[in-house]
């Protein structure tokens, strides 16, 4: 919750608005367009008109604020030429942001290819099994047995993993 009220001393309630403890995301914002708002009020209420503190204040927050809603909030007789800071950090701030999601996009479908070329170099390996290879736990023939390969090339019985698995190892029922 945010109590306003207007004073001559804008300088210092905007000095210590990046102060403020924000709980949740996009309370900044809402408490900078409060402010947005109090300050185009003041006229209406028989104040001296404080657009020249709402542009200062636009143009040094443009990050934290929404530009859609702060447009909507200015006055139709606002020129132009004063916008032209907070437009060019609300531009830039947008095109940094697609820019950020681009390179991340980029950078897992980079891992993605990676994790792709791997696994095919698995499933490209092969192994001859012959009459004569032995399982390297049982020391039986594997013959036409089902089994299994470990990464340094031993070849065992897949009923043997499973015997001599530890019971902590996880497994496809867990």
């Amino acid at each position: 919750r945010v109590y306003t009220q207007p004073t001559q001393g804008t300088w210092e309630t905007t000095q210590t608005l990046p102060e403020v403890v924000v709980e949740e995301e996009g309370s900044r914002s809402e408490v900078y367009l409060t402010l947005l708002q109090v300050y185009l009020q003041a006229e209406d209420k028989g104040l001296p008109s404080m657009l020249s503190e709402c542009l200062d204040l636009i143009g040094r927050k443009h990050s934290q604020m929404d530009g859609e809603r702060v447009l909507a909030l200015l006055p139709d007789e606002t020129p132009l030429g004063s916008l032209l800071q907070f437009c060019q950090g609300v531009i830039q701030g947008s095109s940094e942001a697609r820019r950020n999601t681009r390179v991340i996009k980029n950078l897992r479908r980079y891992e993605n290819l990676q994790v792709r070329e791997a696994m095919i170099q698995c499933h490209q390996r092969s192994v001859d099994i012959t009459m004569e290879r032995a399982c390297a736990m049982c020391h039986k023939r594997i013959s036409n047995s089902v089994f299994a390969v470990y990464p340094d090339g031993r070849i065992v019985h897949y009923n043997c993993i499973r015997s001599y698995m530890p019971k902590n190892w996880p497994t496809a029922q867990n």
